[in-house]
């Protein structure tokens, strides 16, 4: 164990080690004294023991429950980022506590406090199941705390969110950040990801995941991370998420401007008129805008909509759509239930569901349907009649 207890103050084991003097005065009391941070364990009567093949750590001097030996135990690297996250928001001037005992039988990595707001830092990988996050989350909830889980694994500057495992989906898919951190394992490195939960017109979607991604992704080094509007965040992050969706918008625009490009068409005996694409409405003028430094030409229509109206009234129609289905789906039985589920898994054509099936199934119904192309969300519409 890398904690322990004397005279009611927590010393580390590491500490202790890189100083003769202070490992001497230990080894006076080891066995003796010193206590194990677990005000709940069965046997906290702790020996210091540092040799020439093992690091310096802390031992129970007979067997017995104790929740912080079970915490130490999780893989020595989790222990060295938080470590050194610790370090970093403390040296920033942050109100930080690590390995704190809030939970029921389990220490939270660390405790970052702005105000009155506190975020419990959780570090995960691969192996956090859907059970412990969704436990975690709850309990933190009671406490009136935020939970952040930061995932210790390699760096990928594009990730799908449907590829990966279920963690760092869970992180994406959050209702209020929609934000994943992600420490390398080799580098150190941390980044930064957020998934754009905006709907695009279907015939644009393609073209927009191939250029931008659905995923925003920003790099930088552990010592980086800070808080910003109350949540933790690389430096500058939102401004640069917020120009990319800008980036993205005017994609759209400047391909719905190139439906209207009028387009001479003749015929035998007739005289030349024009079509604008195939849209219904001529445009009738522009409207000129600026946001954020950027200058956007908006195209207005006769009925008096502008592009970016028309794109959200297709969004708000979409997800009226989607929350017409769900509905009809939680009133269905258990059984019709999952005949509709598998229809949908179906055609959306995934090798793979296994990263959903811990889920219950109307929330796997809504997963699947708002990532459906509008053909086949259609296909599933009618399978429910």
């Amino acid at each position: 164990m890398e904690r322990a207890k004397w005279n009611d103050l927590e010393i580390s084991a590491t500490d202790i080690a890189s100083d003769y003097q202070k490992e001497a005065e230990i080894r006076k009391v080891s066995g003796k004294e010193l206590i194990c941070p677990d005000p709940e364990c069965e046997s906290p009567l702790l020996k210091y023991c540092h040799g020439e093949k093992k690091s310096a750590y802390f031992a129970h001097l007979h067997d017995g429950n104790c929740d912080y030996e079970q915490f130490d135990r999780q893989p020595s690297i989790l222990r060295e980022i938080r470590y050194q996250l610790y370090e970093s928001f403390k040296g920033k001037g942050y109100d930080v506590e690590i390995e704190k005992k809030i939970l029921k039988h389990h220490y939270t990595h660390l405790i970052l406090k702005d105000g009155e707001k506190k975020i419990a830092v959780e570090l995960g990988d691969k192996t956090v199941s859907y059970s412990k996050i969704t436990e975690f989350e709850s309990q933190y909830t009671g406490l009136g705390i935020s939970c952040k889980w930061i995932v210790v694994d390699e760096i990928n500057p594009k990730i799908r969110e449907d590829s990966v495992y279920f963690l760092k989906r869970y992180e994406l898919n959050r209702s209020t950040e929609n934000e994943l951190f992600v420490i390398d394992v080799n580098t150190r490195k941390i980044a930064q990801y957020k998934m754009d939960m905006r709907s695009y017109p279907p015939q644009y979607i393609v073209a927009l995941n191939k250029k931008y991604g659905q995923i925003f992704f920003m790099q930088g080094e552990i010592e980086d991370v800070c808080l910003e509007d109350k949540h933790l965040s690389l430096p500058g992050f939102s401004l640069k998420y917020s120009a990319w969706l800008e980036q993205k918008s005017q994609f759209v625009e400047e391909k719905e401007k190139r439906k209207l490009i009028p387009v001479h068409k003749s015929s035998s005996g007739a005289e030349k008129g024009f079509a604008y694409g195939n849209m219904q409405q001529k445009p009738a003028s522009t409207m000129i805008s600026r946001s954020n430094g950027i200058t956007r030409q908006s195209t207005v229509f006769e009925d008096g909509l502008t592009t970016d109206e028309r794109a959200r009234q297709y969004n708000a129609k979409r997800l009226k759509e989607i929350e017409e289905l769900i509905e009809k789906f939680r009133n269905f039985s258990q059984y019709r239930q999952n005949n509709v589920l598998n229809y949908a898994k179906k055609i959306m054509e995934w090798q793979v569901f296994s990263s959903l099936e811990e889920m219950p199934l109307e929330e796997q119904f809504a997963k699947i349907l708002r990532m459906l192309p509008q053909e086949k969300f259609n296909k599933v519409k009618r399978q429910m009649i």
